[in-house]
């Protein structure tokens, strides 16, 4: 070769010339048994994957989704069985925490801090305040608050929520709520943000948290 000869550069394929890898045939027939709607642990029982091995299988869908633009049969079922997966682990997930909530021994109200429905409750929640579980749901949380600061607690579930702060349960100033008969109990309440637009609501009566709390300051003392 002389001297003045050209140098030969190998050119690099673009992006678009580079094959892309297709979904294998074990993976296709995971993501067909979740596109059917069955959930993660039936689908490990069904095929006999381990939790992780699905993990692996769920990101190298993602991965072929992104990298793919044409629509066909094989991305209509990839993305139905992603979006069946997604819905059952909210699904999962929701069902936990009523579980939770159930079994909590405090009053518990999940409230829209947008509009002010109740959207959760446990039985405790609606004994205190004297309804039956199914009428205290969607109910408005004002229904719960003395008349005379109905009008202004709005702002203040909803200035609550763009904070993004806690109220933890102690010794505010004095706090009631107002049961089905139209009576008021002095209540002490633990707040925080349960999603984007709920916050949860913990309630007890003030004087059984406040004896509560005595008879544990006497025991820190003491122990």
């Amino acid at each position: 070769m002389s001297r003045n000869s050209p140098k030969i550069v190998p050119s690099t394929p673009k992006m678009s010339q580079v094959p892309k890898k297709e979904i294998s045939k074990k993976d296709r027939e995971i993501l067909k048994q979740l596109s059917t709607g069955k959930t993660d642990l039936e689908v490990c029982r069904a095929l006999g994957l381990l939790p992780s091995q699905l993990e692996q299988v769920i990101r190298r869908a993602t991965q072929w989704v992104d990298s793919h633009e044409t629509e066909n049969s094989d991305m209509f079922m990839v993305e139905r069985a992603l979006r069946k997966r997604s819905e059952n682990l909210a699904r999962s997930l929701d069902s936990r925490f009523a579980a939770l909530i159930d079994i909590s021994p405090e009053a518990i109200l999940v409230v829209n801090a947008l509009t002010g429905l109740i959207k959760q409750a446990n039985e405790n929640a609606a004994n205190m305040f004297g309804y039956a579980l199914e009428d205290l749901l969607n109910r408005s949380m004002e229904d719960l608050v003395p008349v005379k600061y109905r009008g202004i607690h709005p702002a203040y579930r909803i200035g609550f929520l763009s904070s993004s702060r806690k109220r933890q349960m102690g010794y505010h100033p004095p706090i009631f709520g107002v049961k089905s008969d139209g009576t008021e109990v002095e209540i002490a309440i633990a707040i925080t943000s349960a999603t984007d637009e709920d916050v949860m609501v913990i309630c007890t009566e003030f004087a059984t948290w406040s004896a509560f709390h005595a008879s544990e300051t006497v025991t820190a003392k003491t122990g």
